[in-house]
């Protein structure tokens, strides 16, 4: 059974927690999968041995880490010839708000042109705003964002804001897309 890729950035966990979820959604429904956050990657992981890849990272101040783009933008040949999705995590995510929908756009067309990876498929979950893991200025940017996005701003606890409903649902909708396990091995 060939594996599919879970390729990670995250800042203050959100991210690493959806994608521990996209991959036990995976393991149940039959799929084997490696799960890898980017900055621990061996720079011998090679995408194209993989059945398919999914790529996720947190949004920060209208951009993706680092260390995924330059990892997606050395990979993008490899991940490009693979079933793949690209998921971003940002509280501007699942918001009804143009503004936000735009936000959002934009986070995903500039990954897109760092990376020059063209995704299958693109999903964008809200992530949490964790104010009791910030130090005392991002605690206090992030208010402040919260605050004009008419958001939470009670710095003395932690808001989650992810569907994890949605997660699922987009999880299994992929595995669906691939080769159903029982055939991978044959």
């Amino acid at each position: 059974m060939v594996p599919i890729l879970i390729v990670y950035a995250s800042h203050d966990g959100q991210t690493a927690k959806i994608c521990v979820r996209l991959d036990a959604v995976l393991r149940l429904s039959g799929h084997a999968t490696l799960l890898c956050q980017v900055d621990r990657a061996p720079e011998t992981l090679e995408p194209g041995a993989y059945g398919a890849a999914l790529v996720a990272g947190p949004v920060r101040m209208g951009k993706h880490p680092q260390a995924l783009v330059a990892w997606t933008r050395r990979n993008a040949a490899a991940l490009q010839a693979l079933p793949n999705a690209f998921i971003s995590v940002s509280l501007s995510a699942d918001r009804d708000r143009p503004a936000a929908r735009r936000e959002v756009a934009k986070c995903f067309a500039r990954f897109i042109r760092e990376t020059s990876f063209a995704p299958g498929r693109l999903a964008s979950f809200r992530g949490a705003l964790l104010y009791t893991r910030y130090p005392w200025t991002t605690k206090l940017a992030m208010k402040v964002i919260s605050r004009l996005m008419q958001g939470d701003t009670d710095t003395s606890r932690d808001y989650e804001y992810t569907d994890w409903n949605a997660v699922e649902a987009f999880t299994r909708d992929f595995g669906r897309q691939l080769p159903a396990p029982e055939s991978a091995a044959a």
